[in-house]
């Protein structure tokens, strides 16, 4: 049932793709058909309302949506974790308050993890909560957090105290306000490069299900703070983004740029190109940006300054 809803929505997230690239605008639209579905309940326990779907359902359906609209799929997906974070080892009463509202109304996590001179690490934490009164004083900069102008609520990382070790954390939940006709087939030079492509996807569908299973033993009983499996994830990563966009670009250049980097043909070729080449564009082997330097300059003291 849920891969039927699923599918039903991919021309969905894809019919409002053009309008929200152009405006540069958050997707609405997609959003709420998601909501409406359900599957912002994917995840939530059948007993709290929702359709208690595990890791492997929220991996299948992200596929799929992600052929639509991958931003959209995106910002489903993250926030999707955050059900799990809540699920799992908060008391009864904050999944009684909170699980029945994401999965009947759709209500929206944002995840505040990111934070200045911290880099990727998510296991910990600089900023501590602070005691005024009986209140917890939270102070927090997040250089990104995606969708946090319309989510529900927040899920925020820091410190249990100013003395506590910035691997202790507390996760605070504080609510918000608010083809081509000139594509021959039977040519050699397209046939190698389709199995090209065919070949980075397969590579990369292959290792994400590979390690959805080694998540979900873990989620069974064994630690997640391990860090073999954290460099396992960040290789996932790292493949997934490079052999995507390769796929991808070899494509286009099977299409040629009269058609496939054009935004209104078919298939969105252009749209993919742009999304996932923005998750590979920091990879190592492409130039990096060098720091800016203070410029110096000798001048005659005797002359006066232009």
């Amino acid at each position: 049932m849920m891969k039927a809803i699923a599918t039903e929505l991919v021309p969905v997230l894809a019919q409002h793709a053009t309008k929200t690239d152009a405006e540069a605008a958050f997707p609405h639209e997609g959003v709420q058909a998601l909501r409406q579905s359900g599957l912002f309940g994917l995840l939530v326990p059948a007993g709290h309302g929702g359709m208690g779907g595990d890791l492997g359902d929220l991996v299948d359906v992200a596929a799929l949506h992600a052929s639509g609209r991958l931003p959209t799929t995106m910002i489903w997906a993250m926030h999707r974790q955050q059900v799990d974070v809540i699920e799992r080892p908060a008391g009864e009463r904050l999944r009684t308050e909170l699980l029945p509202g994401k999965a009947q109304e759709g209500y929206c996590l944002a995840s505040v993890t990111t934070e200045p001179a911290k880099c990727g690490d998510l296991l910990s934490a600089h900023s501590a909560f602070l005691t005024e009164d009986e209140n917890l004083l939270v102070r927090r900069s997040a250089p990104v957090m995606t969708g946090g102008e319309y989510a529900d609520a927040f899920l925020i990382t820091m410190r249990a105290g100013p003395d506590a070790s910035r691997w202790t954390q507390l996760l605070a939940l504080i609510r918000s306000e608010q083809r081509s006709s000139g594509i021959s087939m039977d040519s050699d030079l397209v046939r190698h490069r389709l199995a090209r492509a065919r070949i980075g996807l397969h590579l990369s569908g292959m290792y994400l299900l590979r390690m959805r299973d080694k998540v979900r033993r873990r989620l069974a009983g064994a630690p997640l703070n391990d860090r073999p499996l954290h460099v396992r994830l960040d290789a996932l990563k790292v493949a997934c983004t490079e052999l995507t966009f390769s796929a991808v670009d070899r494509l286009v250049q099977l299409g040629g740029a009269m058609t496939r980097y054009q935004r209104d043909t078919p298939v969105p070729l252009e749209r993919h190109f742009r999304d996932v080449g923005r998750l590979s564009s920091w990879r190592a082997d492409l130039p990096q940006p060098q720091p800016r330097r203070p410029r110096c300059e000798l001048r005659d003291s005797r002359k006066p300054a232009p």
